[in-house]
């Protein structure tokens, strides 16, 4: 057996003229993330080369459809874009092998742990406020607490039942807007994820956000 490099060139290409496989609703594109893929094209520019298939004098983009919407978008908005951008030339046999690559293109493989995404963010000295606004990270349920008897990672329930509680209590509510903030909550309170299936009293609650939770809390050092 042997792995074949199908990357035929890179170079740039006229991205305004590329002819796409995947249709404009074979992805949902909500608005948040939207905005998260302007924001990162606006602080990071342009990183990643476009995925493309040259066929009977034809471009086919394959990876990058939101990519060219996005810029479109930064054209009208008065964002000097490059005429050609990098694009690799991939080798495929037909329309239906390139169809099968934009379903890989498409796939996410890897996860991020959140046990270790405040270290990683502290390692670095990132900013998580604009990181929140620019990224769209998808998490894993193993959560690493140590290695288990078969040398694997630990693999903790998401939402483990609350016993039930019979007394009223009351309870302040830590608001946050981003899976960022919420990692770095849990390090800092070293809070498990908790969740009640059962119907409980519950008194007078109060509301913070995170930042106004983060500023009290340092207030008192």
């Amino acid at each position: 057996m042997e792995i074949k490099n199908r990357v035929l060139k890179t170079e740039p290409v006229e991205w305004r003229q590329f002819k796409f496989i995947q249709t404009s609703k074979f992805k949902h594109f909500p608005p948040d993330l939207e905005s998260h893929l302007r924001e990162s094209m606006v602080n990071n520019h342009f990183l990643e080369t476009f995925k493309i298939w040259e066929h009977n004098g034809e471009i086919y983009c394959l990876d990058g459809y939101h990519r060219c919407l996005i810029l479109r978008q930064l054209e009208e908005r008065g964002y000097a874009i490059p005429e050609k951008l990098p694009g690799e030339f991939i080798e495929c046999k037909s329309k239906a092998e390139a169809a099968k690559l934009v379903l890989i293109y498409s796939s996410s493989y890897a996860q991020v742990n959140k046990g270790e995404l405040h270290t990683f963010i502290g390692d670095y000295n990132l900013d998580v406020d604009s990181l929140s606004e620019e990224i769209n990270l998808q998490f894993s349920s193993q959560m690493t607490s140590g290695d288990n008897e078969e040398g694997g990672e630990e693999s903790v329930p998401e939402y483990p039942i609350v016993p039930k509680f019979s007394e009223k209590y009351d309870y302040v509510l830590i608001f946050c807007k981003n899976d960022i903030d919420f990692t770095n909550l849990c390090q800092l309170l070293s809070l498990e994820t908790e969740k009640s299936y059962k119907n409980q009293a519950v008194g007078i609650s109060r509301v913070l956000t995170y930042d106004q939770f983060m500023n009290q809390w340092k207030s008192r050092s």
